[in-house]
Formats: structure tokens, C-alpha cells, sequence
């Protein structure tokens, strides 16, 4: 299907193409009665405005990028849900893009350039290769559940986190607790395992820790700590949606009377039938603190020393 140009329209409308052009963003120097005739034949020719000139001539796209690293936890289509309301309020929508990386690289730097974007926020920090390339673009960043050294990042409490949910497990009279984390690159995953192990600590109990993605997957974790031998009556996992397939690989080996728990409080947006012991947070202001640290930075470039946030938890 060919796309309605500008020169189409003022064929059809008998006004000249800048005149056409002016009246759509409408100008003052047009008059009222032009535009909206002008407008009614754009909109009766299917006329869809060509972004990118838009961009050229405003110099910024009023767009946010928003770079994850997984399509399927549904943590992050809650947070980004929460972004959206917030950058909406402010005249901006956004473009999701993705990485299988576990730390974003220069290409994928070199895809936030090619969206069109005047801001990022990752969640997920910037290699050193990446961090650099960002600063040099200068381009404005927020890392979102990570720590990033020299940018501005809103995290959780997760060292308190893994502490009151292990502590939690234990009250219910847990006595070998499993901790299955992500991996040892992720700072989230080690905080949580570090509030893990000081909460056994101080009761007098031995750490047991698996990192799903090292082994494979959550289930992988779960069948090596099966075919291990230790005893387990309680597993802490590194988030809800881990707790969930976990929850699902013990019921498909036959195994029950074991506690799970999880982190994210994921069940207060998404109505999952089964409940978990979780930690919870206010994702919605821990979601907007970094769509308002990002638009802060856009609009002042030059403020000085990155924000640091951390947004405090508590338990379910």
C-alpha cells in the first residue's frame, strides 16, 4: 500500500505542500478554516505523519527506550505498564527493546540509537564497553534494579529482602533452606543470597545455593538438588517467576510438603492461583522514581552527580 505524502495531499486539497505541512502542525499562520479543511482530507486519505522527519524537525522524539533482557518474567511487563502511565502524563511514549545479554553491550547501545529514542532505561546495567560508549553519545540513562556505577539507578533493598524471607521460612520452622538464584553476575542475586545467608547465620543453619542459569534453568536446579541428597524442606528463589516453575518441577517429580518463596509480589498485578511467602515493594513508585530521574536528566543534562535510590521492601 502507498503512503499518503504530503504532496498528495495538496494535490487534492489544491493548497500548496508547505502550505498542507504548516496547517498539520498547525501553524499560526494558517487559518483556522484551512486547517481543519486540510486535516479532514489527510485523515479521509489514511495520512500517517513520517516520524522521522518529525524528529528532524523538533530535534527530539518525545520517545523512551526501554531495554529488558527477558519477554517472559512478568515482572517486567508490570514495571514497564507503570513506566508507560507515568511517561504518558509527560508527553512521551515508549519502545521496548530487548537483549539476551546479561549485561547490555555496545550493540545493544547501537539499538537504542537506531529507535529514535531521547532517554533509556535498562534494566539491566551496561558492560564497560557500553558504559562508555553511553557516555560519550551522551546519552541520557537510568539503570532500573541494578547497580551501575556512574549512572543514575533505583534498586531494592534486596540484602534486607533476602534476610526477612529466609527469616520468614525459618519462623515456619524450616531448618534446610535452599537458596536458587539467578546468577553470580547479577548484584540483586547476590544481595538477596547475602540476606539469605546472615538470616541462617544468625540461626544457626548452613547455607545451600544454586544459580539457575549456571546450571541451566530453575528446573535443572531443582533436579540437581533432587539427585544431590540433601535434605531441603524449604527453597528461597531469586524472584516469583522462579518460584513458580519451581513450584511446577517438584509437583512434576512427585515431591510435596516443601515451602516456596520468592520475591516481587509479582501475584499482586497478575492473579496467579497458587501464593507464595514473597517480598514485596511499591513497584509503581519504585517503577516511576525512574522514569522521573530519566526525564530529569533529559531536561538538564548537565545536574551533576548521579541519584542513587533504593526503594525499601517488606514481607508477604
Amino acid at each position: 500500500m502507498k503512503r499518503v505524502t504530503l504532496k498528495d495531499i495538496a494535490k487534492a486539497s489544491g493548497y500548496s505542500a508547505n502550505c498542507v505541512s504548516r496547517a498539520l502542525m498547525d501553524a499560526d499562520d494558517i487559518s483556522v478554516n484551512t486547517k481543519q479543511r486540510i486535516r479532514h482530507i489527510a485523515e479521509e486519505m489514511g495520512y500517517v505523519p513520517n516520524r522521522s522527519a518529525s524528529i528532524l524537525r523538533k530535534g527530539n522524539s518525545n520517545r523512551i527506550g526501554i531495554l529488558c533482557d527477558s519477554l517472559l518474567n512478568p515482572y517486567y511487563s508490570v514495571t514497564i505498564n507503570y513506566m508507560q502511565f507515568m511517561l504518558l502524563e509527560h508527553g512521551y511514549t515508549f519502545v521496548t527493546l530487548y537483549s539476551h545479554n546479561q549485561l547490555f553491550s555496545t550493540d545493544d547501545v547501537k539499538q537504542v540509537m537506531s529507535s529514535d529514542v531521547d532517554g533509556l532505561i535498562s534494566m539491566f546495567a551496561p558492560d564497560d564497553d557500553a558504559a562508555a560508549m553511553l557516555k560519550k553519545l551522551n546519552i541520557p540513562t537510568v539503570i532500573l534494579g541494578r547497580k551501575a556505577e556512574g549512572f543514575d539507578y533505583v534498586v531494592l533493598d534486596n540484602y534486607k529482602g533476602g534476610y526477612i524471607i529466609t527469616q520468614r521460612l525459618v519462623d515456619k520452622g524450616a531448618k534446610n533452606i535452599v537458596y536458587i538464584g539467578e546468577n553470580r553476575t547479577i548484584d540483586c542475586s547476590l544481595d538477596r543470597c547475602a540476606g539469605y545467608e546472615k538470616a541462617l547465620e544468625d540461626n544457626g543453619l548452613t547455607p545451600n545455593v544454586y544459580f539457575a542459569y549456571e546450571v541451566g534453568s530453575y528446573e535443572r536446579a531443582v533436579e540437581l538438588l533432587v539427585q544431590s541428597g540433601e535434605p531441603f524442606d524449604a527453597i528461597f528463589c531469586f524472584n516469583d517467576f522462579g518460584a513458580y516453575i519451581v513450584m511446577d518441577k517438584l509437583a512434576e517429580l512427585g515431591i510435596t510438603g516443601k515451602t516456596i518463596a520468592g520475591f516481587d509480589e509479582i501475584r499482586k498485578e497478575l492473579r496467579f492461583h497458587s501464593k507464595v511467602d514473597t517480598v514485596g515493594y511499591d513497584k509503581q513508585a519504585f517503577s516511576e522514581k525512574a522514569v522521573e530521574l530519566l526525564l530529569k536528566r533529559i531536561r538538564c543534562s548537565n545536574i551533576g552527580d548521579v541519584t542513587v535510590h533504593v526503594e525499601d521492601v517488606y514481607l508477604v
